[in-house]
């Protein structure tokens, strides 16, 4: 359960969920479930009603309230799974449906950013036998789940709508990492009960508007403190670092209001790491004035010049370190006032990072991974050089211009990065990392491989739709060595909303190109 254990128990009787006892016969070749999936045969459908006996609210929504709802769903669904991710790294026993959802490689939030909507304004969806249900794994189009806006409207009121509505979303998106349907109605009870009122402090939209309005001011002191840095005194920076902690502070507090949380497990968990990094440098500075700052210094690190950030917390006291997936991080204590600079260099990063976080979350949109030390690699450095193109093979369609060589090398500011020459001009196609900039701006970027293989991806806009954003687009390039020579292979993803038909459009372009490696 989202919701603390003491709440009334007469509550259970207020949630709108029921459940069809529908069955699929196969599932759908667009949307094979992973292993350890329930057989199509055993999943039923997920659904809403009206609240009970059979009978239906005096004022029912509309349909295009439903899309509503569904565009805004993001807003309140990310920032819950985030606080459900939060919760469950402490626990010491999962349930099924947790585990599933919530360890492994691929997460309910990963899922969640690779799943299309099918919203049906009018007529059902269809489970794998054809039968006609509120909502289903079984979308109109590949990746997607289908919701039935005509269906579920006639069974909600207005107040009801969002929390309903997002759990009856929670619940399609489950079965995609082999939740069955007891297991996925679990899951869609503890969502709908997490956003019920009169429980929350703050709705997941203010949450957020909040934490972009903090996370404006972290940034602002971010670039001021270290603005300079080098040509400041000691008495400047000290200065400098007590406003930026108070920044830090207000956008701690303001992205986490229960049950939401704007930060995601990783990014958490390493906030809390950095946090402590800020604070043994503002120690430092201070030590030669505050007795205070001293002993806190001496106790922490006890003779030591580096410890983990688990023996930090163990020495002090003060933070607890338990769990962090960041426990073996390095903290250093300064030596000089140099070294202290550099460690507050070292952490504008990951402060402007977690600063765009909530931006992107207002509007449904993946923000950029979060420089992590987990996230750092750089795959593409195995393949840094210049391609001639030997031959192409495209699906799709063919691009406007015909790429002649591909070139991965190191920018001036050694970030590596990627150029393309056509056969009329040559184009810098942006940075190879994650987080990194591309041609174009408010994307997420994001990177992996090996010695094997190395693919970047980059996605803009929101794929279940907003009045800002309506279409979505996803870029991929991947490169490999394939025997003697190395093949890149370039694919186009578009969703966009038809407004003569209010369903989407898919465009799916690919481009296979072989190449040499030229000396």
């Amino acid at each position: 359960m989202f919701m603390p254990s003491f709440l009334p128990s007469k509550l259970l009787t207020l949630s709108l969920i029921a459940t069809l006892a529908a069955t699929s016969a196969a599932c759908s070749k667009n949307n094979a479930l992973p292993g350890g999936a329930e057989p199509a045969g055993h999943v039923e459908e997920g659904g809403v009603n009206g609240g009970g006996g059979g009978t239906l609210p005096a004022q029912p929504i509309a349909a295009w309230q439903v899309r509503q709802v569904i565009q805004r769903a993001k807003l309140s669904l990310i920032p819950l799974l985030n606080t459900k991710s939060l919760e469950l790294v402490r626990s010491s026993s999962l349930s099924n449906v947790d585990q599933k959802l919530f360890r492994g490689d691929r997460t309910i939030l990963d899922v969640l950013h690779e799943t299309n909507i099918d919203v049906m304004y009018t007529g059902a969806c269809k489970d794998g036998n054809g039968k006609e249900v509120d909502g289903s794994i079984f979308g109109l189009t590949p990746d997607s789940i289908c919701i039935s806006a005509e269906r579920i409207a006639a069974k909600l009121t207005e107040e009801r709508a969002l929390p309903e509505i997002v759990a009856l979303i929670a619940h399609e998106l489950s079965h995609k990492l082999g939740a069955d349907e007891a297991e996925a109605t679990e899951f869609q009870k503890d969502v709908a009960m997490s956003l019920s009122a009169p429980y929350l402090k703050a709705s997941a939209e203010e949450t957020v508007q909040a934490s972009a309005s903090a996370s404006q001011a972290l940034q602002v002191s971010i670039s001021t403190l270290l603005r300079d840095i080098d040509s400041k005194t000691e008495a400047q920076l000290d200065n400098s670092l007590t406003n930026f902690k108070s920044a830090e502070m207000d956008f701690f507090i303001a992205t986490r209001n229960y049950p939401f949380s704007i930060l995601g497990l990783r990014e958490e968990h390493y906030f809390d790491v950095q946090r402590t990094r800020v604070l043994v440098v503002s120690h430092y500075l201070a030590m030669a004035t505050s007795a205070y700052a001293a002993e806190e210094l001496r106790m922490a690190f006890r003779g030591k010049t580096e410890l983990t950030f688990a023996e930090y917390g163990k020495n002090t006291k003060e933070i607890d370190p338990e769990k962090n997936v960041y426990a073996n991080e390095v903290i250093k204590l300064p030596a000089s006032l140099e070294e202290a600079k550099q460690i507050l260099k070292q952490t504008y990063e990951f402060y402007s990072g977690v600063s765009e976080i909530a931006g992107h979350m207002r509007f449904g949109t993946r923000p950029n991974a979060v420089p992590l030390p987990d996230n750092k690699e750089t795959p593409f450095k195995n393949f840094v050089g210049k391609y001639k193109v030997l031959s192409a093979v495209c699906s799709g369609g063919k691009p406007s211009s015909t790429v002649t060589e591909y070139e991965i090398y190191n920018g001036s500011s050694g970030t590596l990065r990627l150029r393309k020459v056509f056969n009329t001009m040559t184009g810098d196609q942006g940075e190879l990392i994650n987080g990194g900039s591309v041609v174009r701006s408010g994307s997420a970027v994001q990177v992996e491989g090996n010695e094997e293989f190395a693919t970047r991806t980059v996605e803009f806009g929101n794929r279940w739709g907003s009045h800002q954003l309506t279409g979505f687009q996803k870029d991929t390039l991947t490169i490999k060595k394939v025997s003697s020579q190395f093949e890149v292979t370039e694919s186009y993803y578009e969703r966009a909303e038809n407004y003569k038909t209010d369903l989407f459009d898919e465009v799916t372009k690919s481009c296979k190109y072989s190449l040499e490696k030229m000396p």
